[in-house]
């Protein structure tokens, strides 16, 4: 949504991916497909996620955003004719709210190298005024599959067969609706919550639990400008996190993080989620994720 990538989305969907060549079945085939995806890298080990779709006959790129609760897309010629079920509001990071509409898009899929398309057919999405940043692959598209996500590969690769040598975790729901998702871990000695947001392009810290705890971190520039995905400028200070423990012996020190006052975001993901954890965070390890129906959502990490 609006911390650079992240989307948050105050409307929850209820629907379950399938694959495309068995419509109105969930995942009746669980075969491997793998998704080549287009990373754009900026400063600080920050960057994009892009993965390749095709809505009806519209071919084009979508920013995969595990911070967004729906799929968003600008409005152009080629969706006018989507059906609109209701008026919503995307509100961003920087508390910049948008009028937007909930359309019915009837037939949107990830666009697979290798195996079967992934997609839905009359999916509930969001479209937005042109000008509201990058058109974004939501986290209730992904649910009701198995993915791995790795980006030192650039690739997404859904029903992955991998050993089982890691413990698997509980993801926890955040957000207003529960209907976004975050980790558990440990930052220094301190336990806390963080957003796990594919769409920011750094992670960030809310600067009240910066000022609270400032032994876990490290100073890098007392003031900094970035853009976030809706073309909105972020300044921010930039720092590192010194400490960060996954569990099963995962570790990352001295990630660089944006610091700045989460505001009105605090009500959309959580007042006990100080940080949520963006692209230079997923770059260290590769992840899975099982959103499979009937089981609580999970993610563990592999050395690459």
């Amino acid at each position: 949504m609006g911390l650079l990538g992240m989307r948050i989305i105050i409307y929850l969907m209820l629907c379950c991916a399938f694959i495309i060549s068995l419509p109105q079945k969930i995942y009746a085939q669980e075969s491997v497909s793998s998704i080549n995806i287009i990373t754009h890298h900026s400063l600080y080990g920050g960057g994009r996620i892009y993965a390749p779709v095709r809505i009806d006959n519209y071919k084009g790129f979508m920013r995969v955003d595990t911070g967004a609760s729906t799929s968003r897309f600008h409005k152009s010629a080629w969706n006018k004719k989507f059906i609109i079920t209701n008026t919503i509001h995307s509100i961003g990071a920087t508390a910049a709210v948008a009028k937007c509409e909930e359309v019915v898009v009837p037939n949107l899929s990830i666009v697979a190298q290798s195996g079967n398309a992934i997609g839905r057919v009359n999916y509930l999405a969001t479209r937005c005024p042109a000008g509201t940043g990058d058109d974004l692959l939501g986290i209730d598209f992904l649910k009701g599959s198995e993915f791995t996500l790795n980006l030192k590969e650039s690739q997404i690769r859904f029903f992955e067969p991998l050993p089982n040598d890691h413990k698997s975790h509980l993801l926890l729901a955040l957000g207003r609706e529960k209907d976004l998702i975050g980790i558990e871990l440990d930052i220094g000695s301190f336990s806390t919550y963080g957003l796990l947001d594919t769409g920011a392009e750094m992670t960030a810290v809310d600067s009240v639990y910066f000022n609270a705890h400032p032994e876990l971190f490290e100073n890098v520039k007392s003031k900094i400008s970035m853009r976030g995905a809706n073309g909105k400028k972020i300044t921010s200070r930039l720092c590192k996190i010194k400490f960060i423990n996954l569990g099963d012996g995962f570790i990352i020190k001295n990630l660089y993080a944006l610091v700045y006052d989460f505001n009105a975001l605090r009500d959309e993901i959580g007042h006990d989620t100080p940080i949520i954890f963006g692209y230079n965070f997923f770059e260290k390890f590769k992840w899975k994720f099982n959103f499979k129906k009937n089981i609580t959502p999970t993610w563990r990490v592999y050395n690459d």
